[in-house]
């Protein structure tokens, strides 16, 4: 009887799961995905320039909620602002690896994936990013940011 009850079972499913896989032929990227890509691009041309008006101006107005190592919590835009202008320093490189685009409305997206920082005279070290991004007065803001470091492998 089970074996009967499990040979339904992947008769019915089979088919179903076959059908939800991605069509083999690529598909165009959607809008706010590719507004997304082009903004992560100038997002690491303002890292590398050491911009911090354009980094600070990335976050939403509202502030943003700070994610690094399990430790959570918001800071207020005026906050992040200042410290990008007082604190930061730009790195001596810096690049985006590996990074996903997950739309979860159609004003919103969140951003998966790495980055390598290299401060000058130091070795570069591994990064793990996740941002979520809401669009703002036409513009899509930084809400959530989450940074931590990746362990040597």
């Amino acid at each position: 009887m089970r074996a009967l009850l499990l040979a339904a079972l992947l008769t019915v499913s089979v088919p179903q799961a076959a059908g939800a896989q991605a069509p083999a032929t690529a598909t165009a990227e959607a809008p706010l995905v590719a507004e997304t890509r082009a903004l992560m691009e100038g997002y690491a041309a303002a890292i590398r320039a050491g911009d911090h008006a354009a980094v600070s101006a990335l976050y939403s107005r509202d502030g943003a909620w700070m994610a690094n190592g399990g430790q959570t919590r918001h800071v207020p835009h005026a906050v992040l602002a200042r410290r990008y202008e007082e604190q930061w320093e730009a790195p001596a490189a810096f690049e985006w690896r590996d990074l996903s685009y997950i739309p979860t409305g159609p004003d919103a997206i969140t951003v998966i994936g790495r980055f390598v920082w290299t401060s000058t005279g130091e070795p570069p070290f591994l990064m793990s990013y996740h941002g979520h991004f809401v669009r703002e007065d036409g513009d899509l803001r930084i809400r959530i940011e989450e940074e931590t470091p990746i362990p040597d492998a």
